[in-house]
């Protein structure tokens, strides 16, 4: 009975694909066991998989720190019936970004240059968005009307002007493999 170096890969790739989530219906190339870069944190070579990993939550953690929605209703003039509106508005807020430095705790070391100092930094990011988030949603529930307004008005100035400072897309635009791997990352 002779070698299926293909049965192999199928096997293989079956596996990695069941470990990140993905349903093994989906069309994703069964990963090359010659596929590796090597990252400036150390001279060990990552598997792309890994890279393609790190990157899909990367991507996750972007999309959930983009929240922005419109605001449901106006910031002036509040009455006590726009109370529930706008502590709905802040929860999702507190909820996005809690969410997103929660999928980050746990994310490292990077299998790329300079991604622990991205993780780091949007950790920092989101951790302080989520706390300010935290605050503004009691305030909105204890402060009586119209004063509820206040940090209804700097959530919203928060979010206009919430940055991490070097992005994913900045990383990919420097790494080569970090591009390769957003296209293949479900989540980008």
């Amino acid at each position: 009975m002779g070698h299926k170096p293909w049965l192999a890969m199928v096997v293989a790739g079956t596996a990695v694909v069941a470990a990140c989530g993905e349903p093994a219906t989906e069309n994703v190339a069964p990963p090359s066991s010659t596929t590796s870069i090597t990252t400036g944190n150390s001279s060990a070579a990552a598997p792309i998989e890994a890279v393609v990993a790190w990157v899909d939550v990367m991507c996750a953690v972007e999309k959930l720190t983009l929240w922005n929605p419109p605001p449901p209703v106006k910031a002036t003039g509040l009455k006590e019936a726009d109370r529930v509106a706008v502590v709905g508005y802040l929860t999702d807020g507190y909820t996005a970004f809690s969410q997103a430095k929660t999928s980050l705790d746990g994310l490292g070391p990077a299998p790329v240059s300079h991604g622990d100092e991205l993780v780091t930094a949007t950790r920092t990011a989101v951790g302080k968005m989520a706390d300010k988030f935290g605050e503004y949603v009691q305030e909105a529930r204890t402060f009586p009307a119209p004063d509820f307004g206040a940090p209804y008005r700097l959530a919203q100035d928060d979010v206009a002007s919430y940055t991490v400072g070097e992005t994913l897309g900045e990383l990919a635009r420097q790494n080569p493999t970090v591009a390769a791997a957003q296209k293949q990352a479900r989540r980008c």
